[in-house]
Formats: structure tokens, sequence, C-alpha cells
């Protein structure tokens, strides 16, 4: 078994898969030089590699020669590639020391082409057949010296400068571990192998060229940092398909938490002025999954009357704290209208600027249609309806409160209940209201007491009221029934001023009857007494 053979032609493979592989990258990633570059470098290696190989193994001057003339082709491209490579991947080399290395390595081809022993011998009259520790035979030629080889040594010199001012630019930037890695390194390897060659022709050394070697230490070095990336790139695509499969798992999740709640993810991308959302109707925008949604498309689902109290919202959130609420009517293609109550939180980056805003919509049609229904039989009533939140403002009011005090509902909504109770009350009501929301259960208001109200003009009349607590995702309130008893109080004070009358007019027929009676039985003694009075008078006048 020829271990030269065995060495040189795996090393050239390696060299040559990486030419493969990095080539087949480059295909995907055309705008990516770097690969395609380093594949032409490893390239040129893996081509060395076979050509020195042939070299070692040659038996016959001829073919010796001609590998020898064939070797600076692919020797060239190794270099040339190298160089630019090294330009365009690190961005450190200079691109004119770059122009220099491919103008004088493509003057090397020129004139090996016209140089029928190649630019190292002038002629080459035999081959030395050498041997090698462990008893293996490699060919070397002898021949006298070409002053062409002075062209190899400008190249070659060329190519130590470009490496030279390479490390001394990564040294200027503060990365002096690589810089050493790559200035004493390549710098060294490539010395050594350019004296290493020249003693060998010369016959002072009987020992293989290890060219092929040197090179592939030096695109090995070159290239780790592409083939680590790479490598990398597979590792993060792999994590990513990883991450991809538990995000898309998240995701679904996540999708039917929220179907489950009636809720509706949606994330507006700001910069590409795109939304997502879950489900079908695209965040209730109406729109479907085949339609592409943006914020003009979203407007224009909405009601007309809330298109500018949206568009309001989202500005207010975009430019302000970044907290987007509202509550709007959607109006769908088959023209019936839903409400949806939407939160969302607006990401910023580092400079402030909106780049998109994450939240959630939850349609409230039967919500709103419930609290339609309430406000409807609410204005029904014939009483006054204040509904009157734990700190005492006034939440709501129905028509016929308006009526009852005198303000109309922008005046009232807002202000303390207080407002509508006598001065004389007011300072021991807040405790009465904090009482009853300590211990909220429907029920008459001031049992046993009279109570009275104030309208706007001051003026105070009689009222009854009930009580009922409300509880609403806002809290707890106190739903208020007001009943104006003016009229009865009034009923009530003719029927006991009729009373009162009825009990003189008993008293004074009373009186009437003892009268008579009175009358009628002094009547008769009365008539006796006259009598016996006439007869006496009869008596005395006639003596």
């Amino acid at each position: 078994m020829s271990w030269i053979t065995v060495v040189w032609s795996m090393a050239s493979a390696v060299c040559l898969t990486l030419a493969a592989i990095h080539f087949a990258i480059w295909l995907k990633r055309r705008r990516e030089a770097a690969h395609l570059l380093f594949a032409l470098s490893a390239l040129g290696a893996a081509g060395t590699g076979f050509i020195e190989l042939t070299m070692l193994k040659a038996t016959t001057v001829s073919g010796y020669v001609i590998a020898l003339r064939l070797s600076y082709l692919p020797l060239t491209l190794l270099l040339i590639a190298m160089a630019w490579y090294a330009c365009k991947y690190f961005g450190y080399g200079r691109p004119l020391l770059a122009t220099v290395i491919t103008v004088t390595w493509a003057l090397v081809i020129v004139v090996d082409a016209f140089a029928p022993f190649g630019l190292n011998f002038e002629e080459i009259f035999s081959l030395h057949i050498a041997q090698t520790p462990w008893g293996e035979s490699f060919a070397l030629p002898r021949g006298e010296s070409s002053p062409l080889h002075h062209l190899l040594n400008l190249a070659d010199a060329t190519l130590i400068i470009f490496v030279l001012d390479l490390s001394a630019t990564i040294w200027k930037r503060g990365n002096r571990r690589a810089a050493i890695y790559v200035g004493v390194g390549i710098t060294g390897a490539v010395i050594a192998v350019v004296a290493l060659a020249r003693l060998t022709d010369a016959g002072v050394l009987q020992v293989p060229h290890i060219v092929t070697f040197v090179y592939m230490v030096s695109v090995y070095i070159v290239g780790y940092p592409l083939s680590a990336e790479v490598l990398r790139s597979a590792q993060l695509e792999r994590q990513l398909q990883v991450s991809e499969a538990k995000l898309s798992e998240t995701e679904r999740r996540m999708t039917l938490a929220a179907e489950a709640a009636h809720l509706t993810l949606w994330e507006w991308d700001i910069v590409r002025d795109e939304i997502w959302a879950t489900n079908e109707r695209r965040g209730g925008s109406g729109v479907n999954s085949l339609e592409k949604l943006d914020f003009n498309r979203f407007l224009h689902s909405l009601h007309p009357d809330d298109r500018n109290v949206v568009t309001a919202a989202m500005t207010k959130a975009v430019k302000g704290d970044g907290v987007y609420e509202s509550k709007h009517r959607i109006v769908r293609p088959n023209g019936k209208t839903f409400w949806i109550a939407a939160r969302g939180r607006v990401e910023f980056d580092g400079e402030r600027n909106p780049i998109r805003m994450r939240g959630i919509s939850m349609d409230i049609t039967a919500q709103k249609h419930a609290e339609e229904k309430f406000r409807l039989t609410v204005e029904a009533s014939p009483n006054g309806i204040i509904l009157v939140d734990e700190e005492g403002g006034i939440a709501m009011v129905n028509s016929q409160t308006e009526k009852l005090f005198g303000y109309i509902r922008e005046e009232i909504i807002g202000r303390s209940v207080e407002t509508l109770v006598p001065q004389r009350f007011r300072h021991a009501h807040p405790s009465y209201r904090r009482a009853f929301f300590e211990a909220p259960m429907a029920r008459a208001m001031g049992a046993g007491r009279e109570l009275f109200a104030r309208r706007k003009d001051g003026t105070e009349f009689p009222v009854e009221i009930g009580l009922a607590p409300l509880e609403t995702p806002e809290g707890t309130f106190v739903l208020s029934a007001v009943v104006d008893i003016t009229a009865r109080k009034e009923a009530e004070l003719e029927a006991q001023r009729h009373r009162t009358e009825m009990a003189h007019l008993s008293r004074v027929a009373l009186m009437s009857e003892m009268s008579t009676s009175l009358a009628h039985e002094l009547n008769q003694p009365l008539s006796g007494i006259v009598s016996n009075a006439a007869a006496g008078q009869r008596f005395i006048r006639h003596g």
C-alpha cells in the first residue's frame, strides 16, 4: 500500500469535498460571493494535491514536466481565490494587493505556457528516485535551474506581503490573537514550503514536495470561520425548525384557548402594515384568510361612525403610551353588524419607533344587545333610575330622572349623587352610602323615614327610593329607583283634611241631636210649669 498515494489522495478529496459543499451553498446564495471564492480556493488546493501526487509517482521526464507545468494552474487559482476571499469575507485585505497577486500569478501562467520545462528549470535531465523513511519511492527532478524562477519568488513575495498586511490590519482592529495566528502561521508556512521546494529542486534535500499540505492548511485556516458559519447555520436551521415546531404547537394551543374563551389574537406589523389574526374572520374584520389585511382594509370594515374613533385610539397608542383600547362595530359583507372590544399594546424599538402592536379582540355583540335592552328598560321606567358607583359618582340616568330633577343628562353624569340630596342631609349621606356598599342588598332606602330630594332649582320634593346592587366588570354599582310621591302626599293631606271636616261635621250633628233631645225632654216639664204658673196668676187675680 502506498502511503503517499493514500495521504495525498485523501487530502485532495477533503479539499474537493469542501469545494463542492461551498459551491452548492453559493448556488443557493448567489449574493454571498465568499462561498464561491472559498470553493475555488479549495478546488485549487485539490488540483494541486492531485498534480503533486502525479509528479511524485512519475516514471518519465516528459510525464513529470507535463505535471509540473500544469501544477501552476490550480496553484494560481488557489492563491488568487484565497486573496479575494480574504477581502470579501473578512473585509480586512486590501483589494489593491489582491489585484497585484492576481496580475503576478496570471503572469506566471502566461510565462509558464512558453517555458518548455516550467519556471523552475531550464532543462530537466532525469528523475531521481528517492525513498521515504518507511521505504516508499518517489520521483525528484534533476536539471538546470532557470532564471525564470525569480518570477515565482516575486509571486510568492506578493502573497507574503498580502498576508502580513492582512495580519497588521487585524492587529489594529484589536484581534491580536487572530493577527498572530494568520500572520505568523500562514507567512511562516509559505516561507518554509518555498524554501523546502527550492532546496529539493536544487538537489540539496531529498524529500517529497509538500506544497499541497501547506496551502491546504492555509485554506483551512482562512476558511475555518466560513465553514464554522455554515455549521452554525445548519445548527441554527435545525434549532429554528424545532423552535418553529414548538411555536406552531404553542400557537395552536393559544388559538384553541382563545377560541374556547371566544377571543381573537391579533398582531399588526406597523412597519410592513400587515395584520395577522387567529380566527377565520381575521380578528372580527370580516376579511377571510385569503385576503391581505392591512390597516386601511381593516378601517374599511368598520362602521362609518366608528372609523375616526378607532383611528384616534390607534394614533394615541402609537404616538403615546402604547396602550390601545376600543369598542367598535364591524360591518360584515352580508350587512350584519357586530360589536368588537379590542385591547392591544405597541412594541417599540430602541429609538422609540413603533414596530408592531399585539392584542386581543372579543365579540361583545350579545353584551351590547343586553346593554341596549337594559337601557331601553331603564328609559321606559316611569320612575327615575340612577346608577351610582362606589365613590358616589352618577354613571347613568334615564329621561324620567331628567324630568324629576330638572337636569339634562350631560349635566348630571359624573357628578356626585349628593348633588340630588337636600343640603341639610348631605353631610350624613356618604356614610349611609358606604354602609350600603359594605353589605349590598336590595331594599328600600330610609325605611320608616321621610325622604326628600333636591331639584336643580333648589326646590325639594318627597320621594321614595328603592336600592339594588348591580355587579359589573367595572365593579359594584347601586341601581336607585326614585319615585316622586308629591301627588301622593298631597292626596294624603287632602284626605286628612276631609277626615277632619267629617269629624267636625259629625260633632256638629251630634250636638244638634243632643240639643233637640234635650229640648224635647225639657219641653213637657216647662209646659206644666207654665200652665201651673198661669193657673196661679188666675187664682191671684180672682183673689
